[in-house]
């Protein structure tokens, strides 16, 4: 008994959008409640952790370590979600995260454009750096609006990694990756 379901990219940015939604209320709660001194010390080594897989790529012209990247993106995103002490808004984030390739754990960073991957990473890292300085700065609004925007950013690199294999001609693109 096993069912196969289809899933698009439409699918994925719609629930990535409510992703957005939801991390963005989590980070508002935080933010404006104030993070405990060991939640912002928890993101503070996500961001650095983060940096650092970054900068050895970098430095070494190799690809991204995409398996520890999506570790400690995940480790992010638990942590603020965590934070937010909302069980509700919690079991949202399950149900939504049922979706391939909307939970943070889950990259989809392949088909030979490591490139176009890595400059994705950078920016999510950036994101991260900003919203962690808008929780310390316990600016609620300013992190929601950061992390709305962070997840219709990676909707728009599901489409445009899709639209890159499209083009090397890739006919289809499987869509589901095991959780890391």
């Amino acid at each position: 008994g096993y069912r196969v379901r289809s899933v698009t990219l439409n699918d994925v940015a719609m629930a990535l959008e409510v992703r957005g939604t939801l991390e963005g209320m989590a980070a508002r709660l935080v933010a404006e409640s104030g993070a405990a001194v060991s939640t912002k010390r928890l993101l503070h080594d996500c961001v650095r952790s983060g940096g650092a897989l970054i900068e050895e790529a970098r430095r070494n012209s190799c690809p991204l370590d995409t398996v520890a990247w999506a570790s400690m993106n995940a480790q992010f995103h638990d942590a603020l979600v965590a934070a937010a002490g909302n069980a509700a808004l919690t079991a949202a984030l399950e149900h939504v995260g049922k979706t391939p390739m909307v939970r943070p754990g889950e990259l989809w960073l392949g088909g030979g454009h490591e490139a176009l991957a890595l400059a994705f990473v950078e920016r999510a890292q950036f994101d991260h750096e900003e919203v962690l300085q808008a929780i310390a700065a316990r600016e609620g609004l300013r992190a929601e609006y950061l992390m709305r925007e962070h997840a219709r950013r990676s909707a728009d690199n599901k489409r445009a990694l899709a639209a890159a294999l499209h083009n090397d001609g890739v006919a289809s693109v499987a869509l589901a990756m095991p959780t890391l």
